[in-house]
């Protein structure tokens, strides 16, 4: 399991060019005051349990970036969201048990 620190490391090139490139995926992202960073396996659902969470708890997503290194294999998710996560959703996505990582991130941007 990656690290807080490794992903902060990874987002904080983000902040500089808005690529992000890591563990192999290549992704373009819009970034934010608020973020949500999640790391899984590239399986069907990931999108609407991202979206129907973050609904549930009244956090609305302005940009959903995705990135997969192969099919079935690891992907990445980066959420621009309008307000940051609250634990109640946080815990909700970690209780699935299909996210390896759950982060909320925030910027001065």
């Amino acid at each position: 399991q990656r690290n807080v620190k490794d992903q902060l490391l990874v987002l904080s090139s983000v902040m500089e060019n808005h690529a992000l490139s890591k563990f192999g995926i290549n992704i373009d992202a819009e970034v934010g005051s608020h973020m949500l960073y999640t790391t899984n396996k590239d399986i069907p659902g990931i999108i609407g349990t991202l979206g129907q969470t973050m609904g549930e708890h009244e956090v609305n997503i302005a940009n959903f970036t995705l990135g997969r290194k192969d099919i079935g294999g690891d992907a990445i998710a980066l959420l621009y969201l309008d307000c940051a996560p609250n634990q109640n959703a946080m815990e909700s996505l970690q209780k699935t048990g299909i996210f390896q990582t759950v982060s909320a991130l925030k910027f001065e941007v």
